[in-house]
């Protein structure tokens, strides 16, 4: 029945962690793996099964375990019952040497599974390598017993977001643990949202993966005490580590700090590959930056959000240079700009490009025998004010959505805000990107 089992993975992240959580103090480091066999989880995720262990006097054989059936929302209880001085006396048992617990009638009348059965089925599925979408941020003892389970089964942790106000250094170190980088060999998505500097994560991720895909690094209000530059190389090194890179999104907030052809720097060796490409708080000064996004001739997405542009700069980057493969177009210029009518400029040239001003279906039509030329002008005209609306709100949508710390963990999995599935993903069904 255990073989049947089918949850989705990103279910079984939160209960993982409210289990680790209670075993915390009672459990040496390097044996958490051992009370997962006498663990039980309904196929929702919603209960849990706690053995209660207990063992009659002078009684010599297994001992035998009764259960209860616990809500995870019974925080509280679950503790109490977890910390009880029966089951602390098994888990040091259990240190010793861990029993092969039987499956009790009743236990299969309340429609509960193996923890660790499940580990190995949903965790460590032998076709499509997938341990957990998103890594919440929770303490860093608590990610790094997460990843010592992965580990032990065989997981592979294939989209990595860091994302959080509360996030330290005390996070991220275990993702660099010499005995968890197994689980990151196949990560393909790295999403980096943290205020903290991330120079040293850079340095060290980088040889434990190198098949990352899509970047998405956020890069805001910088301790001055510290060289950005440094964090800057740091990147620029991982993303030049990385052997294909399809999408790269960089936001940048404060660029008085941070210099733009530090961030377009590693454009020039993925150039061929780049399909999905997006800036967002940049401010173009130099032509170098320019012209290492204008090598990116296979770009299919182009999105400048809250950019410093200017009339010359669009001209030379968009209607000067040829972008067969450009589909669509995604520009909102900061507000402190002076671009003037560039957005104007761009729609009325991106004839047959998907631009997010507006959708076509609500654009007006014209007829020459219904409405005068004085008339369409005008209708147009306050068409296309509209559509310059529609736009703000959709990338105020946008970023909420990124910047969100309530991320539905569905959506990331359908590549977050992005419109737009390169073809290049859409012949691999299993494939997170």
């Amino acid at each position: 029945m255990c073989s049947q089992v089918s949850i989705a993975a990103e279910l079984t992240h939160v209960p993982l962690c409210i289990i680790f959580n209670f075993l915390h103090e009672e459990v040496v480091d390097n044996h958490v793996s051992l009370l997962l066999p006498c663990i039980y989880v309904n196929r929702h995720w919603s209960e849990i099964a706690i053995p209660i262990f207990w063992q009659a006097p002078f009684q010599k054989g297994p001992i035998n375990p009764i259960y209860t059936l616990l809500s995870f929302a019974e925080e509280d209880k679950l503790k109490e019952v977890l910390l009880t001085r029966p089951y602390r006396a098994l888990k040091r048992r259990l240190l010793k040497k861990p029993p092969l617990f039987p499956y009790p009638r009743y236990i299969r009348q309340l429609d509960v599974v193996p923890l660790a059965q499940i580990c190995r089925n949903v965790l460590a599925p032998q076709v499509r390598p997938l341990a957990s979408k998103v890594v919440e941020i929770m303490s860093g003892w608590m990610i790094g017993k997460v990843l010592e389970v992965f580990n032990v089964y065989g997981a592979r942790i294939n989209c990595l977001r860091v994302e959080g106000d509360q996030v330290t250094e005390e996070h991220i170190t275990p993702i660099n643990n010499p005995t968890c980088r197994q689980v990151f060999s196949s990560t393909k998505k790295l999403i980096m949202n943290t205020k903290i500097s991330k120079e040293q994560f850079f340095k060290k991720f980088k040889d434990t993966c190198q098949q990352v895909g899509w970047i998405e690094c956020n890069f805001f209000n910088p301790d001055l005490t510290q060289n950005p530059a440094n964090e800057l190389e740091s990147f620029c090194s991982f993303v030049n580590a990385q052997k294909t890179v399809t999408c790269y999104r960089v936001h940048s907030f404060g660029s008085q700090y941070y210099d733009t052809p530090l961030l377009t720097a590693p454009l020039r060796k993925h150039a061929p590959t780049i399909r999905i490409l997006r800036f967002e708080h940049q401010a173009f000064r130099t032509k170098d930056v320019i012209n290492d996004i204008a090598s990116c001739r296979n770009v299919e997405c182009l999105s400048f959000i809250h950019c410093t542009l200017t009339d010359s700069c669009i001209e030379d980057l968009l209607i000067s240079t040829e972008f067969p493969n450009l589909v669509e177009v995604n520009i909102t210029t900061d507000p402190s700009s002076q671009c003037g009518d560039a957005s104007l400029k761009i729609w009325l040239w991106a004839d047959d490009i998907n631009m997010r001003y507006g959708d076509e279906s609500e654009e007006a039509e014209f007829t020459d025998d219904d409405e005068s030329e004085d008339e369409a002008k005008g209708e147009s005209k306050g068409s296309k004010d509209d559509n310059t609306d529609k736009n703000e709100a959709e990338s105020d949508r946008n970023l909420w959505h990124i910047y969100s710390e309530n991320v539905d963990i569905e959506e990331e999995a359908r590549m977050d805000d992005c419109d737009y599935y390169p073809s290049s993903y859409e012949s691999d069904p299993n494939s997170d990107l």
